[in-house]
């Protein structure tokens, strides 16, 4: 493999490919690119298989980029390289392995909103009002501990010492927990906890996937949390063949787990470790490096690096101190209106803000000045009810014990089946220890066994309807027909 479009340090991170290794990669240095040489280096001089490489990030458009990159210069078939996100990988293992922990195949993964109900449910059962505590307090302190790496049967003493079982919180954790199990489902920060209790306490299955993987590579380290830490110290565990890379600088999310003493404690972790820098920075000018160096200095949790770039010095910054948030949007429209009387189009220009809340006044004074403008932004597809409903159809299909997704459509579209019918048969399945969707088969089935639940002739024909609409998607799907058409006609 040519490297000669690398600096000395760039080929440096490619070629030293076996036993641990630290790439710190500062902004702009090239990261990307070293990461895929390294990859084509294994494929192509240590003609290593790729269905041996492992190499996990942390979006699906980082992912996907990579994954373009390194086939585009490779004539090989790429179905078997796993360029991932640690959550992918993670449902992917779980899929596969999902009888070790009680779940089925097609368990369904819940997102914000369904743990968000799930929470709302527990506090319910203990009659704790929403005003007393809100249910994000509950789901902040769940991720907490997830990203801390604790699930149910947890053994990890350095984790264990982080959780105070006494703590109310924990017990509504716990319910929680049940929750999700007897859903046959899983959480985001249960993906990643779910891998760690198959790997901790089967040994069998870690050895499987130790085996598989010889080369594992992890970028926007600073990123990790010390579940996915310990995740993928104990899959290189055998090896040691680990990269890491990712910038101190750069650790920003420690609200949403973030750990920098990954990055700080990894060459305590893995004594032998290489330590690379890539200080060459090739996007910015002198201006903004100088300036970057000069205030993250200041940082004493880091492990040291002196960015610096062949580039021009560039434009000087600007930093405008402004009076208040009315007095800074003022001041952004009159830029913007200056830029438009130097002759640059209007669609060149961009205006960033921190939150959502900020638009309105810097759209006022946009219109002051009859300057045109768009705001880039809007609910996310999968975020539409009509999208949430139809996907909730799916996962009754597929999982007829996802009890949350049956709940949301089972009046989608209105059948006379309110809240108050809802929560009768919710408690007659919590009566009889079963499904809910369980409980609706044998209502619609015998109603006479169940004339307790006092259900008029129209709800039980709107619970015919649903059920009956349930199972013929059912036999459509093992006949592999789509069934999403029959659910739009039923919408």
């Amino acid at each position: 493999m040519d490297l000669n479009h690398l600096n000395t340090d760039q080929k440096s991170a490619v070629v030293h490919t076996e036993g641990p290794v630290m790439i710190l990669a500062g902004a702009g240095s090239g990261k990307t690119r070293t990461l895929v040489s390294r990859i084509q280096y294994l494929l192509d001089d240590k003609k290593v298989s790729p269905f041996r490489i492992l190499a996990v990030t942390f979006s699906n458009k980082a992912a996907k980029e990579m994954r373009e990159r390194v086939a585009a210069d490779n004539a090989i078939d790429f179905g078997a390289i796993q360029i991932t996100t640690f959550h992918s990988f993670c449902a992917r293992i779980l899929r596969s392995e999902a009888q070790y922990l009680g779940l089925s195949r097609n368990f369904t993964i819940y997102d914000t909103s369904e743990s968000k109900s799930i929470v709302k449910a527990v506090l319910g059962k203990r009659g704790v009002s929403l005003k007393e505590i809100h249910p994000n307090e509950v789901l902040a302190y769940i991720d907490g501990i997830k990203n801390a790496g604790y699930y149910s049967n947890c053994q990890d003493s350095e984790t264990l010492e982080e959780i105070e079982q006494d703590d109310i919180f924990f017990k509504f954790f716990q319910e929680y927990e049940a929750e999700l199990h007897k859903s046959n489902a899983v959480d985001f920060g249960g993906l990643i906890t779910g891998v760690l209790n198959l790997f901790e306490n089967f040994p069998e299955v870690l050895e499987r996937y130790q085996k598989r993987f010889h080369y594992l590579l992890v970028d926007e380290f600073q990123d990790t949390n010390r579940a996915q830490f310990r995740l993928v110290k104990l899959l290189s565990y055998d090896r040691k063949n680990i990269c890491v890379v990712g910038d101190e600088d750069q650790s920003i999310y420690s609200w949403r787990g973030a750990d920098i003493r990954n990055i700080l404690e990894f060459e305590k972790i893995f004594p032998d470790a290489k330590l690379i820098k890539l200080e060459q920075n090739y996007r910015s000018s002198k201006n903004i490096i100088e300036a970057a160096s000069c205030v993250i200095s200041k940082n004493i949790n880091r492990k040291g690096k002196q960015m610096w770039t062949d580039n021009g010095h560039g434009d000087s910054i600007h930093i405008i101190e402004c009076k208040d948030d009315r007095d800074e949007s003022e001041f952004v429209a009159q830029e913007t209106q200056k830029l438009i009387a130097q002759g640059i189009d209007p669609k060149e220009i961009a205006i960033f803000y921190r939150t959502n809340g900020q638009s309105r006044l810097v759209e006022d004074s946009l219109r002051r000045l009859n300057i045109p403008y768009k705001v880039v932004a809007g609910m996310k597809f999968y975020e539409r009810k009509e999208v949430k409903d139809l996907l909730a159809y799916i996962r009754c299909v597929v999982n007829d014990k996802d009890s949350l997704a049956l709940s949301r459509v089972i009046n989608t579209p209105v059948r006379g089946i309110g809240a108050r019918t809802l929560r009768k048969i919710e408690d007659e399945a919590i009566k009889l220890k079963l499904s809910l969707w369980e409980v609706l088969n044998l209502v619609t089935d015998d109603y006479d066994e169940y004339k307790h639940l006092k259900l008029s002739a129209k709800v039980r024909s709107g619970l015919m309807s649903f059920v009956t609409l349930i199972h013929e998607a059912k036999i459509l799907s093992e006949k592999r027909v789509k069934i999403l058409l029959l659910f739009m006609k039923n919408y």
